[in-house]
């Protein structure tokens, strides 16, 4: 298949799904925004977690879900990609401000027009924060590539990735991948204006409310296909341990776990901390963005040309450029993660706690949501096939480099185990790091 067939299936798909998604959002709609504070906190964290559990996971210990051949591998794939993403919409629409007053809506919850009017109306309403959350979604469900070849799907990431990876010179391949950047260029340009505005949050209520329910039943889809396989590794993992003990861990492939590890603790920091820097300049959000935005194959071809140049190519064989592009592929997450939690918390219980300085209560408030959306984000790097692939330096292959490259000689049980036991590791870290912060306050506070 043709980078242009291929691009045309890509792109068929993203629309699918995004059309999916705008279902959703005419029955569940603005009522995140106006559900209690509870709800939407809760709706915040699945959204989050379902977008940053690592896609070769879920994809690997889903594997038989795809079947060979046939309209149902399609369907099954688009509603994996679908869970993952389906609730972003939600969020977005709840950070960017509506367009109309709470009296105007109240006016319209008076009328008497008929259903397709008032959802028509709903979407001109909330039109800005809703097709920016579209777009993300259509983003997302266009760049996907690690649940594509681990099911291997035919998609234009696939395509390009086997060629570059196949021998195929770079200038080649930035040839070939230039269809799929001029996309979702004009879409990052038609909506540039949305991501310069203010994402305060409106104070407002609709007649929505009842509706945000209607996101559980998305946000329960995310939990078992994107959040469950972690989970579930671990447990299989801490049974092994107890029926084999430690020697059973000999096959795991400990060198690669542990570039891993690094890579994504250093990138994750980076991330963070630039989006910290960034989260108050308006100017500088798209730019820096910009790369997250394109996804990380294109980003990393890009990014592997820049480093051949002289006299970045002295960087070219040390872990530098994989960290950047990792770092770089993580800010678009840490940004939303940022204004998420500046949006769920309480500012008044917050601000409280500081005047009175009660470290316990700040740190429960606001410390502890953002070591948990850095938890997130660490494992979403840990995950990370593609960058690391066209990036990294033999030295410092990831895990899900190996664990993919030995899943095209066929799955067996050996195998299965390399999984199970690699993406252990960053749970256990994450579980064991959350649990000890937990405790800390009660033994820190006065």
């Amino acid at each position: 298949m043709s980078i242009v067939e291929s691009t045309l299936l890509s792109l068929a798909r993203a629309t699918a799904v995004s059309l999916a998604t705008l279902a959703l959002l005419l029955i569940a709609g603005p009522g995140v925004g106006s559900a209690s504070r509870p709800v939407r906190r809760f709706v915040f964290w699945i959204a989050t977690a379902a977008l940053l559990a690592p896609g070769f996971a879920s994809a690997f210990m889903f594997l038989k879900l795809a079947p060979d051949a046939g309209s149902g591998r399609e369907f099954r794939y688009g509603l994996f990609v679908w869970s993952r993403c389906a609730l972003l919409p939600l969020l977005v629409i709840w950070l960017m401000p509506p367009s109309v007053s709470p009296e105007a809506m109240h006016c319209f919850r008076q009328s008497t027009a008929s259903w397709w009017r008032r959802r028509l109306w709903e979407l001109r309403a909330w039109g800005r924060g809703l097709w920016v959350g579209i777009a993300l979604v259509f983003f997302f469900a266009f760049q996907e590539f690690e649940i594509a070849t681990t099911w291997n799907m035919r998609a234009w990431t696939v395509s390009l990735f086997d060629a570059q990876t196949g021998g195929l010179a770079l200038r080649e391949s930035l040839r070939l991948a230039l269809l799929p950047l001029i996309l979702q260029a004009a879409l990052i340009a038609m909506l540039a204006k949305g991501f310069h505005r203010d994402e305060t949050p409106a104070e407002f209520r609709g007649p929505f409310t009842g509706r945000a329910s209607a996101a559980l039943a998305p946000a329960m889809l995310s939990v078992v296909f994107c959040c469950a396989p972690m989970f579930f590794a671990l447990v299989i993992t801490t049974q092994w341990a107890w029926r084999h003990g430690f020697k059973a861990f000999d096959i795991a492939p400990w060198r690669e776990i542990s570039n891993s590890l690094i890579l994504s603790a250093t990138a994750t920091l980076c991330a963070w901390l630039i989006a910290g820097w960034i989260a108050c300049r308006r100017g500088w959000r798209l730019v820096l963005m910009l790369p997250g935005l394109l996804g990380p194959l294109l980003s990393g071809l890009l990014l592997l040309a820049l480093v051949q140049a002289s006299p970045l190519h002295l960087l070219r064989d040390t872990a530098f450029p994989a960290v950047l592009g990792l770092a770089l592929i993580l800010l678009p997450y840490a940004l939303l993660l940022r204004f998420g939690i500046k949006a769920t918390c309480d500012r008044g219980a917050l601000h409280i706690a500081r005047s009175s300085d009660a470290r316990r209560a700040v740190w429960h408030l606001d410390g502890w949501p953002r070591l948990c959306a850095v938890l997130m984000l660490f494992c979403f790097g840990y995950g990370d096939f593609t960058i690391n692939t066209l990036l990294a330096p033999p030295q410092f292959t990831s895990v899900s480099a190996r664990l993919l490259n030995l899943l095209h000689y066929g799955r067996s049980d050996a195998l299965m185990m390399m999984f199970i036991l690699a993406f252990a590791v960053p749970l256990s870290v994450a579980l064991l790091t959350a649990l000890a912060a937990r405790f800390y306050p009660h033994r820190r506070a006065s």
